[in-house]
């Protein structure tokens, strides 16, 4: 099964204080590594996920572990981390930050979407797929990097980016789904290869 990992610290008398690490991990069932899967919703600042957890690997960002963590602005993933999952960074509002290391090659549906402080991102080169509503709602979004490893921009993904000016698509994209750049009000230059092949 898979078992729930937190630090519980107790006071000179016995009492539970609260927990200084604002992590929970979940151990994965063969209990050979971790996964992130909660965040104390009050963590503020700048926060680095670990490589290692109890001598394990922390290998990926469970769905929605950082959901509704408005306070924290700067987030590091290790690059032991290979997948971000489904909404796990939804609604971080003042996530302004982030470092995806080359080592992830899945990201989440609704991954960053509402991270309205978000300004800039670079998707690494492992990353093959832009998932529904990957960064939807990213209101501050002006720049965004897309590798050539990339094949498809799927549904919303880029959806009221209302701060994207510019786009370029790289010809590796096969496919552009349906309102993936949506409500992009201030985009005023795409441009999208020949290698696209459908566009819904």
């Amino acid at each position: 099964g898979i078992n729930s990992v937190a630090i519980e610290f107790t006071d000179n008398d016995g009492d539970p204080i609260i927990d200084p690490d604002p992590l929970t991990f979940l151990l994965n069932g063969d209990s050979t590594e971790y996964s992130v899967s909660d965040c104390l919703e009050t963590t503020s600042g700048s926060l680095d996920i670990p490589s290692t957890y109890n001598g394990l690997p922390v290998t990926s960002i469970g769905n929605s572990a950082f959901q509704f963590c408005t306070g924290i602005n700067s987030i590091t993933i290790p690059d032991s981390v290979t997948s971000i999952g489904n909404g796990a960074f939804v609604n971080c509002t003042s996530l302004s930050s982030i470092t995806i290391p080359d080592s992830v090659t899945s990201i989440g549906t609704n991954a960053f979407s509402y991270c309205t402080s978000l300004s800039s991102v670079t998707i690494p080169d492992s990353v093959t797929s832009i998932r529904v509503g990957a960064f939807s709602h990213c209101t501050n979004l002006s720049s965004i990097t897309i590798p050539n490893s990339v094949t498809s921009i799927r549904d919303h993904a880029f959806s009221s980016c209302s701060s994207l000016s510019s786009i370029t698509i790289p010809g590796s994209v096969k496919s552009l789904g349906t309102y993936a750049f949506s409500n992009c009000t201030s985009l005023t230059s795409i441009n999208i290869p020949d290698s696209v092949t459908s566009i819904e």
